[in-house]
């Protein structure tokens, strides 16, 4: 009797097992149909579509991206699958995927790179549009220094503080960071870099601040572009600004040696004496008040500057070109002791 019991004790502890195995299978069955599913969608490839992946943009974020457009049904299940077949670091630029793809066709052509290939450039601040266009030359294969500064001198633009048939943008092209796409024109580059002017233009209130201090809203934009070449430290912008709106209500030249080297045509060098001897509606040593524009493309915290002056300062120096330090002045004999300590203290290198 003892042995009839452990052989039905046996029979049931085998039936429990296969029903448990049964039930694995089942259970993998299914979650290997669900994932191969939303690997390789029984729906088959759809329609194309084009996404646009940006500079810098993570694998999350290119997932998240995909998902949006439809190309991948499930993000985590793509970020998984990716462990297995790593796309690498795609490329920024525009790529052409499809719809209810396959993970392996979608990561394929991630690993192919970008059919449009986008590129990030940076202008700094102070930069004239000609070196604009000598950047954009060496950073987007196809783009030409002499197309692209005849295209900014066509005269064809219009934006809220530039009027159809100007020939000089200098001031207007703000220089900042942009992801340009490599099949992108001249004339789509320099209407996003207006675009971006009129952006920082409003966020800084330019036309109404403007007005507040009696000048048009060019004349503030020149002034901001002397003072992105006068002073380099921030909290020397607006004191300069002051000083500048000082001389020019009281009639004095302003006699800025950023406005002699420029009408000089001396970009990448000191200013000499010679440079104020220029003759030219620039040449803040030979005219009394503004240049005709700016001299170069003026940042955000310059044309803040150049509508928040400070001071009653009439005279400014740069005492050491290695620290930037400026000295402002009241009077001239105080400029000429500060003068007289660049003199004696200005290295001739920096270290």
């Amino acid at each position: 009797m003892k042995f009839a019991q452990d052989s039905t004790s046996s029979e049931k502890g085998s039936r429990r097992l296969v029903t448990v195995l049964v039930v694995l299978v089942l259970i993998f069955i299914v979650v290997f149909g669900y994932l191969y599913t939303a690997a390789n969608p029984l729906s088959g490839k759809g329609e194309a579509v084009a996404v646009t992946i940006p500079v810098g943009a993570t694998g999350a974020e290119i997932a998240s991206l995909l998902k949006e457009k439809g190309v991948v049904g499930n993000v985590a299940l793509f970020k998984a699958y990716e462990k297995f077949d790593s796309p690498g670091s795609p490329q920024a630029g525009k790529y052409t995927f499809y719809k209810h793809d396959s993970f392996g066709n979608t990561i394929s052509i991630l690993k192919k790179g970008p059919t449009i290939k986008t590129y990030q450039v940076t202008f700094p601040e102070g930069f004239r549009v000609n070196q604009m266009a000598q950047r954009i030359s060496n950073k987007i294969p196809g783009h030409k220094v002499d197309e692209f500064m005849k295209v900014a001198q066509s005269g064809k633009f219009e934006s809220e503080f530039v009027k159809l048939g100007t020939k000089d943008l200098q001031g207007y092209l703000f220089p900042d960071t942009y992801h340009i796409d490599q099949d992108a024109t001249d004339e789509q580059i320099v209407q996003m870099m207006l675009n971006r002017f009129d952006e920082i233009a409003k966020q800084e209130d330019l036309a109404a601040k403007a007005e507040a201090l009696g000048y048009t809203p060019a004349e503030v934009v020149t002034v901001a572009s002397l003072i992105e070449k006068e002073v380099k430290r921030d909290e020397d912008r607006a004191p300069a600004a002051g000083v500048m709106y000082n001389r020019l209500k009281t009639g004095m030249k302003l006699e800025l040696d950023s406005t002699a080297t420029y009408a000089a045509e001396e970009f990448d060098r000191a200013t000499q004496l010679r440079d104020r001897e220029v003759d030219s509606p620039y040449n803040t040593f030979k005219v009394t008040g503004l240049p005709p524009g700016p001299i170069d493309s003026p940042g955000q915290a310059a044309i803040r500057a150049a509508l928040h002056p400070t001071g009653d300062y009439i005279f400014f120096i740069t005492v050491n070109d290695c620290t930037n330090e400026t000295v402002f002045t009241k009077t001239l004999s105080d400029f000429n002791v500060a003068v007289a300590r660049r003199t004696r203290e200005n290295p001739e290198k920096c270290a």
